[in-house]
């Protein structure tokens, strides 16, 4: 054997591989990529879910618009538990449909189930967690003496200043008996509506207290930076004293939120976004300068 193949068999018998340092750089490459990528893929998941919920409300409107042509252009009567019997009968999911906004369009809005909700549920709002009362933990098959109602987490533009209110809670009746332009009921036709494109349907919406919705909302929104129910009316005169227990505006997408408007469209919007001023807000049928 020559010297050129006794080389060769030596240099054909090593074994080769990364060096400590090749798989430390490789590591450290891979560490960056991830660091690079990961909030991208959240935003994509972010984006995915900002859009079923904008898919959920422009159903929800949809069906508002088809319940307008089959009631002579006049918009639901305002519908919350809190109208349902004083002996609290409303204890099952049958009785209860009624008395929310839910069993109101169930005839154009999927209502889906008690404890899914279909469209009415944001797949960035709170867990259900298979309940359907403020109580949390109480399931919606509980019969009893208490009193459910069919959660939500959307809020619907309503003025509860119509009806037979009467429960708990029921101190916004006086806000709106005082602002009968702010939200609709059985007592708005839809020409009362001066700007469509600008009167909003619902949005996105929580209670501070953290229960479940029930489809009501009113003038206040959740801080974004401190979760706080804040209101939006704090001007002179009848004002609108902000509750973590009454629904609000919640910006629970990237700190701003979905709303519909009479006019069927969605858009996304930041919280100061729809308030103007008293005279002029996408609360009102009838806003300045309409």
């Amino acid at each position: 054997m020559n010297t050129q193949q006794t080389q060769y068999s030596r240099t054909s018998g090593c074994k080769t591989g990364f060096t400590l340092i090749e798989l430390l750089v490789v590591i450290a490459i891979i560490a960056i990529l991830a660091a690079i990528l990961f909030p991208v893929f959240q935003s994509v998941r972010e984006n995915a879910r900002r859009t079923t919920c904008a898919s959920n409300l422009k159903q929800i409107g949809l069906g508002v618009i088809q319940y307008l042509q089959d009631s002579e252009e006049t918009y639901p009567p305002t519908v919350t538990e809190r109208e349902g019997p004083l002996d609290a009968t409303e204890n099952s999911d049958l009785t209860a449909l009624p008395y929310s906004i839910r069993g109101r369009l169930a005839g154009y809005v999927p209502k889906g189930s008690a404890s899914d909700g279909g469209v009415w549920k944001d797949p960035d709002g709170t867990a259900w967690n298979g309940v359907n009362t403020g109580a949390a933990g109480i399931p919606s098959s509980t019969a009893g003496s208490v009193v459910l109602y069919w959660a939500n987490d959307y809020g619907l533009n309503i003025n509860e200043n119509r009806g037979t209110a009467t429960g708990p809670g029921v101190s916004t009746a006086a806000y709106f008996a005082a602002n009968p332009t702010f939200g609709f009921n059985d007592s708005v036709i839809l020409a009362k509506v001066q700007a469509p494109a600008s009167f909003l349907i619902a949005t996105d919406a929580a209670r501070q207290d953290g229960a479940l919705g029930r489809g009501s909302l009113t003038p206040q929104y959740l801080d974004p930076a401190t979760g706080a129910a804040t209101s939006y009316d704090t001007f002179s005169g009848t004002t609108f004293t902000a509750s973590a227990k009454q629904a609000a505006v919640s910006p629970r997408h990237r700190k701003g939120f979905n709303a519909l408007y009479s006019d069927g469209h969605v858009k996304y919007k930041q919280v100061q976004g729809i308030w103007r001023s008293k005279e002029d807000n996408d609360f009102r049928t009838d806003p300045l300068g309409s």
